[in-house]
């Protein structure tokens, strides 16, 4: 498996038009690209749907025409959700090595297991579509990405002992969510052996865009950046992270010199937990619970103050429930 400690996402990439999302701008994503690969890494990340399926074409113009294939590694997903029959996985598996522009994948994942596409990866024989795509050497590694609760992956993992790995949503906001049971469902990956990859290190960019009132609480333990706190929550663990900003991927790479330095060991849990409570002042008990991928995380600006707006289940140290938007 793959040792490197960043991975490149392309889920969220610069744009020529905001306003478009298919339209991507190249040339930056050129330069991230370079930056990432001087700093050491070789991890890419993409999927069928990203940026309308223009993603995995950029990673075929700015990662694979412009460096060796042996240099580099490609993470693709199948999407299960979308699978209506045993033809469309082969059908959208050649379309992607097509888009990607390889004959094979590093990494190949079933994208977003969960009860909500349940007929996609268990009643259409996915994990033996990957397990034969292995076999012919069109895959390396197989596995796939997670969104839902502790039980069902347990499940999921004894079913199907093959999986060599599973992607989490893991972050320092989501690590205790009731819903999205970062936690949970990393322990279990633990007791059942699998290496974890990690997505959403800083929750979609919510965590480095956080308003100046939570920054202060962190500033309060040291002058790190945000990207050094988000990665540093579970720097320990054994993870990938994701990153697709210039200016927060140079950030990164100081943060992993920093990680080491034994006078900025701080109590990390403690000190989020105590931005979590600062940011939500207002708070209530009995919070309705709604599984992901239904509960979107927003930075929302109002006349009282800039407020950081989070996923259900969030508690702060005391254990209580934070004020909860919805949207979406």
């Amino acid at each position: 498996m793959n040792n490197n400690l960043l991975g490149f996402g392309f889920m969220r990439l610069p744009l020529v038009d905001e306003d478009d999302r298919t339209v991507i701008d190249l040339d930056r994503v050129n330069e991230m690209v370079d930056a990432y690969i001087d700093a050491g890494y070789d991890y890419f990340d993409t999927g069928y749907y990203y940026h309308g399926g223009k993603s995995e074409e950029a990673i075929r113009e700015c990662v694979v025409k412009r460096y060796p294939r042996e240099k580099i590694k490609i993470a693709d997903k199948l999407p299960v959700f979308a699978l209506k029959s045993e033809e469309d996985m082969d059908r959208i598996f050649e379309e992607q090595l097509e888009r990607c522009g390889v004959e094979y994948f590093d990494y190949y994942l079933l994208h977003n297991l969960g009860h909500f596409s349940y007929k996609g990866w268990n009643d259409i024989d996915s994990f033996g579509f990957l397990s034969r795509l292995k076999e012919e050497g069109k895959v390396k590694h197989m596995g796939f990405s997670f969104h839902d609760n502790a039980e069902l992956l347990d499940e999921v993992l004894t079913a199907h002992p093959e999986m060599e790995f599973v992607q989490l949503q893991i972050n320092a906001m989501d690590w205790e969510n009731d819903a999205i049971q970062s936690k949970e469902n990393y322990e279990v990956c633990l007791k059942q052996g699998k290496e974890v990859i990690v997505m959403e290190p800083f929750k979609g960019g919510t965590f480095i865009n956080m308003p100046e009132d939570a920054r202060a609480v962190l500033k309060d333990c040291n002058d790190e950046s945000l990207a050094w706190w988000a990665l540093r929550f579970f720097a320990d663990l054994d993870k990938l992270f994701g990153s697709t900003d210039l200016e927060e991927l140079r950030r990164t790479k100081l943060a992993f010199v920093s990680l080491g330095d034994d006078g900025k060991n701080v109590d990390t849990a403690i000190a989020l937990r105590s931005l979590f409570d600062r940011i939500h002042g207002e708070k209530r008990e009995n919070s309705k619970r709604q599984p992901i991928p239904y509960i979107y995380c927003v930075v929302r600006s109002d006349s009282r103050a800039d407020s950081l707006r989070a996923g259900e289940g969030l508690r702060n140290y005391k254990g209580e429930h934070f004020h909860i938007d919805f949207v979406g």
